[in-house]
């Protein structure tokens, strides 16, 4: 997003400055501007090629020519009919302010233009698998169950991940289960320990779930990971499903409370609903991916690209 934004500003800069010169000599506002535009997108192309998608091993807008040049004929167009309106001869000062709104009313355009095309190639990247080796690993899953004051209950969490994954992967043998106790003040870690987890991770002080869960995948050694919640709100043999299909492929796999085959036992208090709502739509929005229930506690990496 950095290399993004500092190659848009290039551009910009590029595009503003070379229109408010060519104004204040007397050209033109449609020549000025037409000028002004080709010499940003002469600019911007290669440089996002060679700065902003250097790494990228996928197929994106700047790749694709057609897509890269309708959209800037179309910012275009709307940035030349913006200044056209209100870019009357008037001085550098006015010429300036003329082409900054012009240039906004564009970066809409151009913005909702790349957005929507990027969520087609990401969902359509998303849906594919992608056939290669296994991640390493020592075991074939470790599943992490970050734990906050959860001795009460963190053995019988231990044992059911070990029983009901372990049969629905056909035998818990290539089952890892690490524990991570996040700074809790009673004996959680060693009770997960007692019951038999293979790896139990204590966290000095509480630092919450994230920092929990980041731990506990930078400990596991299996080939694809797995998380979910020590209350085990999910089935652990549901997790099953999750890791077949990163074997299948797939570099993360998440699962969704809003799955036409979800049953809803118990439902959770409406703020923290509405507030899961309000992240997927920011995650939505950010991600570019239709991810439907980025809170859901049940996930599943290759371990490579969990780390």
């Amino acid at each position: 997003m950095r290399r993004f934004a500092v190659v848009g500003l290039i551009a910009t800069a590029v595009d503003v400055g070379l229109a408010v010169a060519l104004l204040d000599r007397g050209w033109s506002v449609v020549t000025a501007d037409v000028v002004a535009l080709v010499a940003a997108a002469v600019v911007a192309r290669p440089l996002h090629r060679v700065v902003t998608l250097r790494d990228d091993p996928f197929a994106r807008w700047i790749r694709i020519r057609r897509v890269f040049v309708s959209v800037v004929v179309a910012a275009g167009l709307v940035d030349l009919a913006v200044l056209a309106l209100v870019g009357t001869p008037g001085g550098p000062g006015r010429d300036l302010a003329a082409k900054v709104l012009a240039v906004a009313a564009a970066a809409i355009v151009r913005g909702m233009a790349y957005r929507a095309f990027l969520f087609r190639v990401i969902r359509r990247e998303q849906d594919r698998p992608v056939p290669r080796p296994p991640a390493v690993g020592d075991v074939r899953v470790s599943v992490v169950l970050p734990a906050f004051r959860e001795a009460d209950r963190i053995a019988d969490a231990v044992g059911r991940v070990r029983r009901e994954l372990g049969d629905a992967l056909d035998g818990p043998d290539d089952l890892e289960v690490v524990v991570v106790d996040d700074g809790s003040p009673d004996d959680t870690a060693a009770r997960a320990a007692a019951a038999g987890a293979d790896r139990v991770v204590r966290l000095e002080r509480n630092s919450g779930k994230g920092a929990a869960v980041r731990a506990g995948v930078a400990a596991a050694t299996g080939r694809t990971v797995v998380f979910t919640d020590a209350d085990l709100a999910y089935g652990p043999a549901q997790a099953a499903a999750l890791v077949a299909r990163v074997e299948d492929g797939f570099d993360m796999v998440v699962g969704s409370r809003r799955h036409t085959d979800t049953r809803t036992l118990v439902r959770t208090g409406r703020l923290r609903e509405v507030g899961g709502r309000l992240v997927n739509l920011a995650t939505h929005a950010l991600l570019l991916g239709q991810y439907r229930d980025t809170q859901c506690g049940l996930k599943a990496f290759r371990s490579d690209v969990a780390r």
